[in-house]
């Protein structure tokens, strides 16, 4: 059974969709500047937010509209995820020079920074292309302006309906069963795409748990605690992964270009040692966060989080919810 769009659903999403756009916008300035790279990664988790909720508060905007909305904060999204994580290999890079006690990795290093910077001014101005579109759009007043409304009558909408508990329930299960899904795989190490795969179901199953938590008394605390703990570990662990998957190839092209280049590869060899560096220390990070994420797993298990989840989205429906009488809705 659907939950129906009555207005505690309006009201309730409402106030959720404007405190993330507000969270968004705010960004917009920092990222066009370039000149804070936290400015972006604040703006990308917004605009996950955003879109992660804004399909179960359909009901509170324009229907002619919010598919467009959708539609370009998910490309603001990927385009600045793509940014975020150049932003961060460059990071992790220059403070490993920093830090070095051999000289003969420098050079290779250096050269890894050099091209992943030489790619950050196209990745940034796709960003900027994006943000173009939803400021002609006038994507943030217009969405402001259909949600306020609602926003406006909550101290006269009573929120605690069966409605929104139902669309609550709905909507966690909807990420926690795919979630669970994927356990099976998550012991087998070399199986890289369901492990990323489980990462993706549990981060927009955590904003589906903070957008609800709310509603609960217990406020999802316990299984929100886990999903930030297991989405950080397994970010950790793809971040060692797409470094796996890249080294090899950069390694490839780099040696390619200077035989092109020179017509022999003798200076490529100053660049292996840094480079053929970098790659076993991730391989070796990677086993040791492996482990480590095992180990919390077993952890929750006993803990029975994921259990215990479902069981406090289904506690509501074994209570008395008083239902509010019909309101009319804002013009």
């Amino acid at each position: 059974m659907k939950a129906k769009a009555d207005n505690s659903i309006k009201v309730f999403g409402a106030n959720v969709l404007l405190t993330h756009l507000k969270a968004f916008s705010a960004e917009i300035e920092g990222v066009r500047n370039s000149k804070d790279i936290e400015a972006v990664h604040r703006m990308r988790v917004a605009s996950r937010r955003l879109y992660s909720t804004l399909p179960l508060f359909s009901s509170a905007l324009p229907q002619h509209k919010s598919q467009r909305w959708l539609d370009s904060i998910t490309r603001v999204s990927q385009e600045l995820g793509a940014v975020r994580d150049n932003d961060v290999q460059i990071d992790f890079l220059r403070n490993q020079v920093l830090t070095l006690t051999e000289a003969r990795y420098k050079p290779g290093i250096n050269r890894l920074i050099l091209r992943l910077s030489q790619s950050h001014e196209k990745l940034q101005r796709k960003v900027f292309n994006a943000l173009d579109k939803i400021e002609e759009e006038e994507m943030v007043e217009e969405m402001t302006k259909a949600l306020e409304p609602w926003q406006e009558r909550a101290d006269q909408v009573y929120l605690f309906t069966p409605a929104i508990y139902t669309l609550a329930f709905e909507a966690i299960v909807s990420r926690l069963d795919p979630f669970l899904a994927l356990e099976e795989f998550i012991f087998k190490p070399e199986q890289i795409k369901e492990i990323h795969e489980m990462r993706m179901c549990a981060k927009w199953l955590r904003y589906t748990c903070e957008t609800f938590a709310p509603l609960y008394s217990n406020g999802l605390k316990i299984p929100l605690q886990a999903l930030r703990g297991l989405q950080e570990a397994l970010g950790d662990l793809h971040d060692c992964d797409v470094w796996i998957q890249y080294l090899p190839g950069f390694m490839r092209e780099e040696e390619k270009r200077t035989l092109t280049y020179f017509g022999n590869a003798r200076s490529y060899h100053t660049l292996a040692p840094g480079l053929a560096y970098i790659l076993a220390q991730k391989q070796q990070q990677r086993l040791t966060l492996y482990q480590t994420f095992i180990l919390s797993w077993q952890q929750w298990q006993d803990e029975n989080v994921w259990g215990g989840l479902r069981q406090s989205i289904q506690m509501p429906f074994s209570q008395q919810i008083e239902k509010p009488a019909a309101t009319e809705e804002p013009a």
